[in-house]
């Protein structure tokens, strides 16, 4: 037999397990432990519950009729004769059973075919309604004020709550997955649900149906099953089935909601011998009210002093009579007055409400609390019928701040200083504490050289790991992705209620990964930031610097793509982010007093300084953050504007920056010598404005990449001069003259003309002459597609049309003569993605080629590998061309550099650009890196010399609508290489010069 579930009768004296599929039920007397019987005939006994008076168990049950249909029903035992009195059938496979507190209702949640709940009259024996819920409705409790149904939806991974009285489904709850047990707390305040298979306890507000914590063990249990409040509802004990650690018992502090124990091994035995896990688990007796019971809305309330506050309360009439009820007040200081003293007659099972009001007196100390007792006494018995609830005031009103003005503007002039007021405020509330600790600026037209960096940070909404700091996420991220299942990356949102500084802010993203060696990229807002640093079984926080310009005000998009590692399988976990926002202080506003505390209703002046010493004419923006500890608004702020003013002694330089030979705006830097002010020019134009007082200067523009120039500026009061810059990059330039010629030579002649080469740039030139014969030809491919499966012509066209002209010779064949007769007519061996083989028959093709790959090089040739995973260049390391170490997966959307500009492959790229293509990585011994991976610098694309030819090896695809990919394959084919020409000779051959 195997139990499935476990239940204390309303009376404690008994304990009651159904068996399942074995149609048996034991009794246990719960204070001996000893089997009192077996009850036989109960098939697929599945759940179990009392009806109020203890006289009948209820099992929900179902069997398969000889035809293949089910037979589903709720079966009615009687405890005294252990014999089955009813059979009431239901719609749908029963999965569970809940017990209505005082009404003679039970409802059964159903699977498969009418999945919902089953309405069941206790007193008739019948089954009077179905409501619909979510997809198989499987665990089932009820509120013990008997207002709420709640079923968890194990098929759609739901909770719905149901409004008892009017049998509709109010809020309907979505969470991660694993929907499984329930219960709830006596006020109904808090909802709890164990994860199946994830070891996470949720949390949920069943009023507004939030789901307000999500508490990991820490640990992750195979499946978390039974679940169940002490008696005392201080902890809920869980229990596990099938954890690889063995049958555990976990133990969940509700002040705390973490999980104070899961240390405690069960020993748990299956037709005797030791099984793995634990079912179910029953602490208290089933809930059952006989009585009267008072279920306030509120314990507790905060009200400010003079003011008054309002309990509700309902009064449940669960006595067999109807009866009236006379309610009174007790052991108050503060004044209270009941909506009235009567309630009644109800009948059974009807519910009233009234309300008390508690006046706090106007004189109430901040923090003093008053506590009220609230009795309700039956008409009839009021010595049997009677209950009380205790309702506690406390005189609290929070602080309210306020800053005026909303906004402060004022005009200085440069090199002057002015003074302005900002008033703090506190409202009707407890003492307000504030800080102005400093102006966080906000980036304006105008550069400032000091930069003070404060930082403030903003993490998920989510309550994360309820801010206990203890090292045990509890998911509130809800995700575990894994590459061999998503390729989708994590996304959410960080909100920053703030102005971040243009540079200095970072991000923290606490995570755990399953593999040393994974690659788990990060973006923020579209930028790529770097790679999750990995940790075998270790919960961290990984940190990335975040470039200048991209956390903003508001939502802020983080995403994380599931990793890659050597396996071809890793998962990441992540529990939350947070972005640590750099706030760089207003260095020319000074505040005092920076701190202050008021009383309700007072008020402080701060005085601001304004300090326009060393800054140029124009607009500066800041912002006065007041720290305080009001929680509706725990950062004030108020902006705050400075215009610098011109003094009448300056004038102003203005023009562009921009290349000496393109004329494209170049990003600079303008400093005017012996003066305190940096300028840069504005990118998308190189426009710059500097203001200086009248006289003469050296201005200093410098650029990253460009040889620095210094232009004399002559200034004149009230006036503007123009002046543009031209900066030469920092490069050789070479140019050759003529750029052509022909010539004609006698027979058996010679003749000689002059190539005069300069270097018309300010960088060192080094110069190389080689010979090429088909400079007005079309390359000549040859295409092997002995296993490529993408590599036809047709592809090969849309990549390269538009940058070369070429013809197009293919083979599948790999005999060493057929290809060596087909490269005599060849100027270049293209190897697109040979998808058909693996790595070790490519490297055995190549040993096969070798001869024939060598010889075809050596005199000129060029061989281009191209694929993403990077096997086929396994032909050329087979070969002996080359020697490179390749890395066996694939990643998608990332940015690389350009190492070698001036190299024949990448002409036409930009210096840096984004591939939203998959691609592969390697490492070359013994040749060139051409484009690297800008994450952590491996190749990308590598190129080797060999006599007189060249090889390309790009991890990219061979087929690609990515324009910069396109461009590298035509330039790879190209990049023919040179011949030893018998009629032409060259003195000096190669050379440098300044």
């Amino acid at each position: 037999m195997t139990p499935v579930d476990i239940a204390i009768s309303p009376d404690g004296a008994t304990v009651w397990i159904p068996c399942g599929h074995s149609g048996n039920m034991v009794v246990i007397d719960r204070y001996s432990a000893q089997v009192l019987t077996t009850v036989e005939g109960l098939d697929n006994s599945m759940a179990i519950g009392f009806a109020r008076d203890g006289a009948s168990v209820l099992i929900p049950s179902y069997y398969q009729n000889p035809g293949g249909t089910y037979t589903n029903e709720l079966l009615v035992v009687d405890t005294d004769s252990y014999t089955i009195t009813s059979r009431i059938g239901i719609t749908g496979r029963p999965s569970d059973i809940a017990v209505h507190p005082f009404l003679p209702l039970a409802y059964v949640s159903t699977i498969n075919s009418g999945s919902g709940i089953e309405i069941i009259d206790l007193e008739a024996m019948a089954k009077i309604g179905h409501m619909d819920t979510g997809i198989q409705s499987g665990k089932i409790i009820i509120s013990k004020d008997g207002s709420k149904l709640i079923t968890s939806n194990q098929a759609d991974d739901t909770v719905s709550i149901i409004d008892v009285s009017t049998q509709q489904v109010v809020h309907h709850i979505t969470v991660n997955r694993g929907a499984n047990n329930l219960e709830i707390s006596r006020d109904g305040k808090r909802l709890y649900m164990a994860a199946d298979y994830m070891g996470i306890v949720y949390v949920i507000d069943p009023a507004s149906a939030e789901l307000e914590e999500t508490i990991d063990f820490g640990y992750e249990p195979a499946s978390l099953y039974g679940m169940e409040f002490t008696c005392d509802e201080k902890s809920i004990y869980l229990t596990n089935y099938g954890d690889q650690g063995g049958p555990h018992l976990a133990i969940f502090d509700i002040e705390t909601s973490s999980i104070s124990d899961y240390e405690f091994m069960l020993d748990v035995y299956k037709d005797g011998e030791p099984d793995d896990g634990v079912w179910e688990i029953a602490i208290c007796p089933q809930f059952v009210l006989n009585s009267i019971s008072l279920f306030p809305d509120e314990l507790e309330q905060d009200g400010s002093p003079g003011g008054s506050v309002t309990y509700g309360i309902r009064l449940v009439n669960a006595t067999p009579i109807v009866d009236s009820y006379e309610l009174t007040l007790g052991g108050n200081l503060w004044n209270a007055t009941l909506s009235t003293v009567h309630t009644g007659p109800l009948d059974p099972g009807d519910i009233d409400t009234f309300s008390v009001t508690v006046d706090v007196p106007p004189s109430a100390e901040w923090y003093s609390t008053d506590s009220i007792t609230v009795t309700a006494t039956s008409a009839t018995s009021p010595t049997v019928h009677l209950d009380t609830v205790v309702l506690t005031t406390t005189a609290y009103t929070p602080p309210e701040i306020s800053l005026s003005p909303a906004v402060l503007d004022i005009d200085v002039i440069a090199d002057g200083t002015a003074v302005d007021t900002l008033t703090v405020e506190n409202g009707a509330g407890v003492t307000l504490t504030f800080a102005i600790t400093s102006a966080v600026r906000i980036e304006g037209d105008q550069a400032i050289t000091e930069t003070l960096p404060v930082f403030r940070y903003f993490t998920t909404t989510t309550d994360n790991e309820n801010n206990a700091g203890d090292g045990y996420p509890d998911w509130d991220m809800d995700v575990n992705t894994c590459y061999g299942y998503s390729d989708t990356p994590v996304e959410f949102n960080i909100f920053v209620d703030d102005v971040p500084g243009s540079a200095g802010s970072f991000l923290g993203i606490l995570t755990h990964n399953n593999e040393l060696g994974e690659i788990n990229p990060v973006w923020l807002n579209g930028v790529e930031l770097g790679i999750l640093e990995t940790g075998e079984g270790i919960w961290h926080e990984s940190f990335f610097e975040i470039p200048a310009g991209v956390v903003r005000s508001g939502k802020n998009l983080v995403k994380v793509f599931p990793g890659y590692y050597y396996s071809g399988y890793s998962c990441v976990k992540i529990d939350w982010g947070r972005l640590y926002v750099s706030n760089p202080s207003a260095s020319w506003i000074d505040v005092s007093p920076q701190t202050g505390n008021l009383p309700d209703n007072e008020q402080q002046v701060i005085n601001v300084a304004f300090d326009a010493h060393d800054l140029q004419p124009g607009e500066y923006f800041a912002s006065l953050q007041a720290q305080n500890n009001d929680p509706d608004q725990t950062w004030a702020k108020a902006p705050v504007t400075m215009t610098v003013q011109p003094a009448l002694t300056m004038g102003w330089v203005e023009g562009t920056v921009t290349d000496s030979r393109s004329g494209a705006p170049v990003t600079a830097t303008l400093i005017a010598e012996g003066e305190p002010y940096e300028i840069t020019t504005d990118p998308s134009t190189g426009y710059y404005k500097i203001w200086l007082y009248e006289g003469a200067y050296t201005l200093q523009v410098t650029a990253a990449g460009y040889v620095t120039a210094a232009l004399q500026a002559d200034v004149v009061a009230q006036e503007g001069t123009d002046l543009d810059v031209l900066l030469a990059k920092n490069v050789p330039v070479l140019e050759a003259a003529p750029a052509l010629f022909k010539v004609d030579v006698p027979f058996g002649g010679i003749l000689e003309e002059t190539v005069l080469i300069t270097n018309a740039g300010p960088a060192p030139l080094s110069y190389k002459l080689v010979e090429y014969d088909y400079p007005l030809e079309p390359v000549r491919i040859l295409a092997l597609q002995a296993y490529a499966n993408p590599g036809n012509e047709q592809f090969f066209d849309m990549m390269v049309s538009p940058y070369i002209s070429y013809t197009w010779t293919e083979t599948t064949s790999t005999n060493p003569d057929i290809i060596c007769n087909l490269l005599q007519n060849a100027d270049v061996l293209l190897l697109p993605e040979q998808y058909e083989a693996d790595y070790y028959q490519l490297s055995g093709l190549g040993i096969t080629l070798a001869t024939v790959l060598h010889d075809f090089v050596y005199r000129g040739g060029t061989i281009v590998a191209v694929d993403d995973q990077n096997v086929t260049s396994a032909i050329l390391d087979g070969a002996g061309l080359v020697d490179l170490t390749w890395e066996p997966d694939q990643r998608y959307g990332y940015a690389f550099s350009v190492v070698d500009p001036a190299h024949r492959l990448t002409w036409g790229l930009p210096v840096e650009f984004d591939l939203t293509e998959s691609f592969g990585l390697l490492a070359t011994h013994n040749g060139s890196e051409i484009i690297e991976w800008k994450r952590n610098g491996n190749t990308f694309v590598a190129a080797f010399d060999r006599g007189f030819g060249h090889i390309a090896v790009i991890g990219g695809p061979f087929i690609s609508s990515h324009v910069y990919l396109r461009r590298l394959l035509a330039n790879a084919v190209e990049w023919r290489g040179s011949v030893e020409l018998d009629w032409l000779s060259e003195e000096p051959q190669n050379g440098s010069m300044a």
